[in-house]
């Protein structure tokens, strides 16, 4: 089992096109599959009370690919929300997650 961070960009000019898929999205990253669990997360914005650009997420899986798997039916990438889409292998270096 690893760490993995999905990262996603929004393309320009799709807030309405998030706030649309929201509930959906938010309602699937919590039904992960067996093995599989998303462990933070939360939209990307260039302030606080910013519109959100963007998504992070934590997951813990047993490969990168599962994760991109996983993502690829996202109601999120369903709506083409995303310009750009990375995961990457992560170690946490500082801190602790605290799951509760």
């Amino acid at each position: 089992m690893g760490t993995f961070v999905f990262e996603a960009l929004d393309r320009p000019g799709m807030e309405a096109r998030r706030l649309q898929a929201r509930d959906l999205h938010r309602a699937y990253i919590r039904n992960t599959p067996t093995g599989m669990r998303c462990v933070l997360g939360g939209p990307l914005r260039e302030r606080a009370d910013g519109p959100m650009h963007g998504t992070l997420l934590v997951f813990e899986a047993d490969n990168a690919d599962d994760v991109r798997t996983f993502m690829a039916n996202d109601p999120y990438q369903l709506a083409d929300l995303f310009e750009m889409v990375t995961v990457w292998e992560w170690s946490l270096g500082l801190g602790h997650i605290v799951v509760g």
